[in-house]
């Protein structure tokens, strides 16, 4: 059950400097924390006191130099949430089991593509970094799990009333405006998942928060409206049969009934 899931939050993982790091660093950061030297402070390996585990998820960025190690460790925890989406959004698309509606798993696909993780990435913060005798800079970046949570939370209401809303709709339109707005309710139930998915890795416990739509459903309403609407097409003029071979096929690649 998508919903139900529980997530094991990651431990605090290190990562070493890559090249497309500079990417995921939040617009505006710059070496703001001082660099340390001398003893391994505690966080380097293990858990240090003031940034425990139930408080946040943390990252250990390692390079040659300050920038490229800050941007290791914010790019660390980037993919955290950005491999729990996607492991996500291919279990919320596997309720969608009707063999005859591709274009249903296209469409949520190519939705949950296009969820960003900014709005928690923009709580990572780097709390501490260190220079060993080598040179090699160390940072730890960390996301404060209750403010990531506030957010994402705040998200999920947002997400439920706009499903709610294109579902309530759909039962006072035509067959064809139903159709319309049981998609952007598929899509926006899609969104959510992913959201909810973040959720999870957020929560110190793994768990996230029940949606009152189940994907499944709402993808056998929509499906019940391809099927329940029946399209024809009239060309006339110049290549009137290859025009109209070209919009019956894609309107049935669509999913449309002809």
């Amino acid at each position: 059950d998508a919903h139900a899931h529980k997530a094991v939050p990651p431990p605090k993982i290190v990562a070493k400097a890559a090249k497309d790091d500079a990417a995921f660093a939040p617009k505006g950061h710059g070496d703001k924390t001082s660099v340390s030297t001398g003893g391994k402070p505690d966080w380097v390996d293990g858990e240090d006191n003031r940034f425990t585990r139930v408080r946040y998820l943390c990252a250990v960025g390692v390079a040659k130099d300050r920038a490229a190690a800050d941007n290791a460790g914010f790019a660390a925890i980037s993919r955290i949430f950005s491999a729990q989406v996607a492991s996500s959004s291919k279990d919320t698309l596997s309720a969608y089991t009707k063999t005859g509606a591709p274009p249903l798993e296209t469409q949520s696909s190519d939705v949950a593509n296009e969820v960003k993780t900014d709005s928690v990435q923009v709580g990572v913060e780097i709390m501490a970094a260190w220079s060993d005798a080598d040179k090699a800079f160390y940072t730890l970046a960390c996301l404060e799990r209750p403010r990531a949570e506030a957010r994402l939370n705040d998200s999920l209401v947002e997400s439920d009333g706009r499903v709610g809303t294109f579902l309530s709709n759909a039962q006072k339109v035509d067959k064809a405006e139903r159709v319309r707005l049981l998609g952007r309710a598929l899509s926006a139930l899609v969104q959510r998942e992913a959201i909810n998915a973040q959720l999870r890795i957020v929560d110190a416990e793994g768990i996230g928060k029940p949606s009152p739509y189940a994907p499944g459903d709402v993808s056998s309403a929509l499906e019940a409206a391809v099927d329940a609407l029946r399209v024809g097409v009239v060309v006339q003029g110049a290549y009137d049969s290859d025009l109209r071979s070209a919009l019956l096929e894609g309107l049935t690649h669509h999913g449309y009934k002809m």
